[in-house]
């Protein structure tokens, strides 16, 4: 039913849907959305500087920690195996008792995984530390979708949502560039104290942030048959006037039906949980195989350069990541989910393939410049619609869940690339272990070609009919 106006500035709810309803059809968003939505997105921006940070630091607590292969992988993958958990237990909960407290709650895993592994002298805690920062990133991201989903039209969604990687590039330039200045400064075999505690500055920010602004998503608790509460919110953030009708329905009729992660392989949700599940753990593999790895990467390319230049060659390639990640969020409407992805895993096995036949003599100019066209091509297809399709993809009373799934699979396809990908660097050489990555976009184009959702333009607030095909 759609929302019924009794004056210009009235809305008149009698159920979840005229909720639904009124946010979708939103040209524009109130001005406090954009401060609601920049604490969302900053949870990216945290994302992404411990993925660069960390991998900055790699090198110099191999080093100060004396690490080989395999301690090196489990310290690199321990926060994937956290974020895993989290995420697919946490997008539960996220569905159960809301989007804002597991919002809140995660930022001080983040905090304290910060700032305890940037003092600590064992291996044991710093691992400990990996975990938590893991656990603390896989509680948000279900969070954080669900916000960005269900405060923005439905015109604007999916341009909203693929902004993600922009603020993960930023954050990556940001690490790139206080780890420079920390070098210059004269870290030495402490850099990695410093790359690791600084991302504590940020999650404080949005620990304020979030406090001052956040408030729970409408669509969460329409969908929970609180439409007074719905309306409060409504009122708040977009200014306008909205009555409940006494006659309102006070539950949602299908609620009984999600909650749980059943639902996802239903006939109706099937073929969009394999879809996005797959491009998840496709581009997390290859991603956090080379992206986690850029550092040694570049170490590896330019070995007989000051550290401080490996460090300007790694960041060039998150200026790379951002412009594809910024043109993917402008192009999205017009291509769409599933034909964006499709070229951007093409483009990056063709690219991970030239590396492969020009083999192990390959210039080290010409191998950044490969290697910079997979960034490209990464950021501006599979690496941010994994989960903007799983967002997208499912109606509120089990987006949390959907999302949480998707991106928990994903970060198991993260465990995998930064434990195996040091493995195959000490046994075959870069060459050889960029060219065993090609597999992953192969794949993923294998995958996409038989499955053909797209949620592009979709409403899926409103459920599908039982047995309605996909």
């Amino acid at each position: 039913m759609e929302s019924v106006h009794a004056e210009p500035q009235t809305l008149v709810i009698r159920s979840p849907h005229d909720v639904y309803a009124f946010v979708n059809a939103q040209k524009e968003g109130a001005p406090a959305l954009k401060w609601l939505l920049l604490a969302t997105l900053g949870s990216f921006f945290i994302d992404g500087h411990d993925l660069t940070g960390f991998g900055i630091a790699v090198p110099t607590a191999a080093r100060f920690f004396h690490l080989g292969p395999v301690q090196i992988g489990a310290l690199s993958s321990t926060v994937a195996l956290g974020a895993m958990i989290a995420a697919i237990a946490g997008g539960y909960f996220v569905d159960k008792i809301g989007r804002l407290r597991m919002f809140i709650l995660d930022l001080f895993c983040f905090v304290v995984a910060a700032i305890v592994g940037a003092f600590t002298n064992s291996y044991a805690v710093l691992l400990l530390c990996r975990f938590a920062m893991g656990i603390g990133i896989g509680l948000d991201v279900p969070a954080a979708y669900s916000f960005i989903v269900e405060y923005t039209a439905l015109t604007h969604k999916r341009r909203t949502a693929n902004r993600y990687l922009v603020f993960l590039y930023y954050a990556q330039l940001f690490s790139y560039g206080s780890a420079i200045l920390f070098f210059l400064a004269g870290a030495g075999p402490n850099l990695w104290r410093w790359v690791v505690g600084i991302g504590a500055l940020p999650a404080l920010i949005l620990v304020v942030v979030r406090y001052l602004y956040m408030q729970e998503s409408p669509f969460w608790l329409a969908s929970r048959g609180d439409l007074e509460g719905a309306a409060k919110i409504l009122e708040r953030m977009y200014g306008v006037k909205v009555t409940v009708e006494s006659s309102a329905r006070p539950t949602s009729p299908a609620l009984s039906r999600y909650l749980n992660y059943g639902s996802l392989f239903t006939r109706e949700y099937l073929a969009r949980t394999v879809s996005a599940g797959a491009i998840n753990i496709l581009q997390s593999i290859e991603f956090f195989a080379i992206g986690f790895y850029v550092p040694v990467i570049a170490g590896i390319l330019f070995r007989h350069s000051p550290y401080v230049v490996v460090l300007l060659g790694a960041a060039i390639f998150s200026v790379i990541g951002l412009i594809g990640s910024t043109l993917s969020s402008y192009t999205v409407e017009n291509l769409g989910i599933r034909r964006q992805t499709l070229i951007g895993y093409l483009v990056q096995m063709l690219a991970l393939l030239a590396i492969g036949l020009v083999g192990q003599g390959i210039p080290a100019l010409l191998a950044e410049a490969l290697i910079g066209v997979f960034f490209l091509s990464h950021t501006f297809g599979p690496g941010q619609n994994g989960v903007t399709m799983s967002a997208l993809s499912y109606p509120t009373e089990i987006r949390g869940a959907g999302t949480g799934f998707s991106y928990g699979i994903g970060r198991a396809g993260s465990f995998i690339g930064t434990f195996f990908f040091p493995l195959l660097l000490s046994h075959g050489g870069l060459v050889h272990a960029l060219l065993w990555t090609a597999v992953v976009p192969l794949v993923g184009l294998l995958v996409l070609l038989a499955i053909r959702w797209d949620p592009t333009g979709a409403e899926v607030d409103v459920a599908p009919a039982a047995g309605q095909s996909l």
